[in-house]
């Protein structure tokens, strides 16, 4: 008979601890006050506007991911080699810069644009490579040391942008995309003069070299933007900053084999930058991911066409 009663008690007890669990799991509702808007902005919907962050988002996913392939893993190889030879690299690299975190609210312009800015260590870039890459023959991946580069403290930044259709920071986008590929087009232009030695040139080099112009164009894409100009006519200005000893180093490797390299400390601590200049169209969209590898290979190859 005790056993009996203790059953049902133990039972009561058991539905008191679950009814309990039940309500304090309970999500309650808040309601939080929208952060102010400029004028503008208020006449856009929640969900365009949310809408046009997203697409500032991917924006500035396209520019981390090109600044990330340039990146140099050791002497020979930069993130963009692994990522096309290995497909758990690649798809490692795609899952990091997709979670990158924004660094920070999107800000809402009075002219209609939204920027989101997104940053990642080079470290971590080095760190999930280091997990994901698989070493024909079996071994461990060695990355060029910080005291060679000094790199693995860089912060890697992208600042992206989408703009409400029409407006004046729809057109000023415009601008600076097309200032973006006039830039890339001159960096391309300055790098492909950079001589390996006293005979060659890096454009003569990628000119007969299928491989050698995909590490010079993914390189070049990998450039920091460090400046960004809206002038008053409409136009834009945006400066590109790019390291050229690393490109130096993977291509004269490159062609020696797996000899040890050395290279000038002039042209280690070489830093290019360009500026260029661009000017909405009147009735389309600049894809620049598009054009950018279309000027590129254009520039590589001489045949440009202006």
């Amino acid at each position: 008979m005790k056993l009996i009663i203790q059953i049902p008690r133990a039972l009561a007890l058991l539905g008191l601890v679950f009814s309990t669990l039940t309500v304090s799991a309970a999500e309650k509702p808040e309601f939080a006050q929208a952060p102010p808007l400029p004028p503008l902005w208020q006449k856009v919907s929640a969900r365009d506007r949310l809408n046009l962050v997203r697409a500032a988002e991917l924006d500035a996913v396209r520019l981390l991911a090109e600044r990330i392939s340039g990146v140099q893993i050791d002497s020979m190889t930069t993130v963009s080699d692994l990522s096309t030879s290995d497909d758990k690299v690649s798809a490692a690299m795609s899952t990091l810069i997709r979670g990158v975190k924004n660094d920070g609210p999107p800000t809402f312009h009075e002219d209609g644009r939204v920027e989101v800015v997104k940053k990642l260590l080079v470290d971590q870039v080095i760190k999930t490579i280091k997990e994901s890459y698989t070493r024909k023959g079996g071994g461990t991946l060695e990355t060029t040391s910080q005291s060679d580069t000094d790199q693995k403290e860089i912060t890697l930044d992208a600042l992206g942008s989408a703009a409400i259709k029409g407006s004046e920071g729809h057109k000023r986008i415009m601008a600076k995309r097309a200032a973006e590929i006039d830039a890339y087009r001159r960096l391309a232009e300055r790098v492909g003069g950079v001589k390996i030695n006293s005979k060659t040139t890096i454009s003569g080099l990628a000119t007969q070299s299928d491989e050698i112009r995909a590490e010079v164009r993914d390189t070049v894409k990998s450039a920091e933007t460090i400046k960004i100009r809206y002038i008053s006519d409409g136009s834009a200005e945006v400066t590109l900053r790019l390291r050229v000893g690393p490109l130096v180093r993977v291509i004269a490797r490159k062609i020696k084999g797996d000899q040890i390299t050395t290279i000038s400390d002039e042209i280690k601590q070489l830093i290019l930058e360009e500026t260029g200049t661009g000017a909405a169209p009147d009735n389309s969209e600049i894809q620049v991911d598009v054009q950018i590898d279309q000027i590129l290979e254009e520039t590589l190859t001489g045949k440009i066409s202006r």
